[in-house]
């Protein structure tokens, strides 16, 4: 996993959870996951285990964050993916990321 594999699923994270309007204390509570390492994953210093994307993907009710997750651990994966029309803008919008590195904004 890479730096910029962080970084892109941090700032998705907060995407997110900011759409929904939920605190990171709230999700925090939503999915059992310490608060801190919410922000941890946010601030781009984690990619969270699995286990942990699903519960953040769920309490958001947000695949998409699943997806990223899964392109994010797993970049070459994503390849795999393009063809399939309803991921395809995903697919190619972290490969392009990744491959050209994350400006944060």
């Amino acid at each position: 996993m890479t730096i910029k594999s962080r970084r892109i699923f941090g700032i998705y994270l907060k995407q997110f959870r900011n759409k929904k309007g939920f605190t990171a204390e709230f999700l925090a509570g939503k999915t059992n996951v310490d608060r801190t390492y919410i922000s941890k994953i946010e601030n781009k210093d984690h990619l969270p285990s699995y286990q942990i994307a699903l519960k953040l993907s769920a309490a958001l009710e947000e695949p998409t964050l699943l997806k990223a997750y899964m392109f994010c651990k797993y970049p070459k994966a994503a390849e795999y993916f393009v063809n399939l029309e309803q991921d395809k803008s995903i697919c190619y919008l972290i490969l392009q990321k990744i491959e050209q590195g994350f400006n944060d904004e």
